[in-house]
């Protein structure tokens, strides 16, 4: 049976009127539909969706999921969580592509959406893939933090030359083991902030009272401090995935990092 509508995927075609096509989940047919993407990556987002759906508690914990599929910004921009809510933009056009969204470590990045603020100091995660190594300089790849307080959220790849580095709130969290590729991720309740390469806490701080957080959006490929609303600390490199939501147990780490590195993994763009 065919659907009348745009975007054909099998014998159905997807629109955001049609019902859902047997087999596909109704979150991933409205990414679908959004982000006009169709065979092969129509099936790779429908099959993250359900993983994550599958956890039994992966899906809910999430804000924000950017996918980076489609090759085209206007594909990169949406939000799988909710199509409705969250659209990112793109400053000084990185590029994109099937491999994922390449940023220049000079003068653009991706501006999320989601705002940081006081909610977030109960329970928060922060998440990317990266498929390349950096440029040379003090870089950082995703965040929103107020140097003046030293309060907010950061991940870095590699800081340094030999140095991975995330921060939440007030404490700097290191790790000096390569590669600095694959998955990367920052988690934090009330209790305890935790870094992560894949799925290995490489650090871990107790947490006190994190105080205010200014507010601010996350960016992906340069820095956002909010004591001043600038950008800074540009880091190049492609990025085939990125999440923001609440915290994440180790074990949740765990399902989590290997559903995307499947999905990297069937999109042909895994490291």
């Amino acid at each position: 049976m065919l659907v009348r509508g745009i975007g054909f995927y099998q014998n159905y075609v997807l629109t955001t009127t049609t019902t859902a096509a047997p087999g596909f989940d109704s979150d991933a047919l409205k990414f679908i539909t959004a982000s006009g993407i169709s065979g092969s990556d129509a099936t790779a987002i429908n099959n993250l969706t359900v993983a994550l759906k599958n956890t039994g508690s992966l899906w809910d914990k999430m804000y924000v999921i950017y996918p980076f599929i489609g090759g085209t910004l206007t594909s990169f921009k949406w939000n799988l969580k909710d199509t409705g809510s969250y659209s990112a933009s793109f400053v000084n056009s990185p590029v994109a592509s099937s491999t994922g969204l390449q940023t220049n470590g000079t003068n653009n990045y991706l501006s999320g959406s989601w705002v940081i603020n006081d909610t977030f100091t109960s329970s928060l995660h922060l998440s990317f893939y990266k498929r390349t190594s950096r440029n040379t300089g003090d870089n950082i790849d995703a965040g929103s933090f107020n140097e003046t307080t030293a309060r907010g959220i950061f991940l870095s790849t590699q800081l340094t030359s030999t140095l991975s580095r995330a921060r939440q709130y007030q404490t700097a969290m290191d790790n000096s083991a390569t590669p600095y590729t694959g998955s990367f991720l920052v988690t934090a309740n009330t209790i305890s902030s935790s870094f992560y390469k894949g799925s290995t806490a490489v650090s871990s701080i107790p947490l006190s009272n994190p105080g205010t957080i200014t507010q601010g959006p996350i960016h992906l490929g340069a820095l956002r401090r909010t004591q001043d609303t600038s950008v800074a600390y540009y880091t190049s490199g492609s990025y085939g995935f990125m999440t923001i939501g609440q915290h994440l147990s180790s074990s949740q780490v765990t399902d989590f990092v290997n559903i995307v590195q499947n999905y990297q993994n069937e999109l042909g763009r895994g490291v």
